[in-house]
């Protein structure tokens, strides 16, 4: 697995700007760039524990020079869940020119394992080769719980906000651009069931 790039980044964030601010018990806008940036974070914060997307967002996921079903590789892993959609599988041939695979499921499908959703070849499909290098396959996936907000599970919801109570509160532990305070235990408790393991 090589490396992973986000697309198409959500356009709305798991919870709002009025349901952080009601948490918060904040009435005035004076902080309103302050928690709308942690709200941001939060969801970030939650995602790179959990590897998990929150709201719908589009990633490229790189892999290097094996296909499924040599060197025994039987299926390209993907490191984020869920997975909506495959939206193109794209590679580099062994004359160096990138084309797309067929998006027809004649040669590949998902499968929707809650945690860990696979690329797989297509029953009795053959896959062209592809250059010896690095990072010549790319799967662009839709990935995330949904568009809305109430897609998102609850616990994880609430671990953002909890997250967004402590930032907000100790501001003097924050360092623009780095979380350095340890999250709270009962975020901890809440994000445990979703954690994933990716190797």
């Amino acid at each position: 697995m090589g490396s992973s790039n986000l697309v198409t980044a959500p356009t709305l964030e798991p919870l709002t700007l009025a349901e952080a601010k009601a948490h918060l018990r904040v009435e005035v806008p004076d902080d309103d760039a302050l928690i709308a940036t942690l709200i941001l974070v939060a969801r970030e914060w939650v995602e790179g524990q959990t590897h998990r997307a929150l709201m719908t967002q589009t990633w490229d996921f790189l892999f290097d020079y094996d296909w499924p079903m040599r060197a025994g590789r039987v299926c390209l892993r993907l490191p984020l869940a869920p997975v909506q959609s495959i939206v193109s599988v794209t590679y580099v041939d062994e004359g160096g020119v990138t084309r797309t695979l067929s998006a027809s499921p004649t040669l590949y499908r998902l499968t929707h394992g809650a945690e860990q959703p696979r690329v797989v070849p297509a029953y009795d499909a053959v896959w062209p080769c592809v250059r010896d290098d690095g990072e010549v396959i790319t799967v662009r996936a839709t990935c995330g719980y949904g568009a809305g907000q109430g897609d998102v599970p609850q616990p994880l919801r609430l671990a953002m906000r909890i997250l967004i109570g402590h930032w907000y509160e100790n501001r003097e532990a924050l360092i623009i651009g780095t979380i350095v305070a340890e999250a709270p235990l009962a975020v901890e408790s809440l994000i445990a069931p979703y954690r994933r393991g990716f190797g």
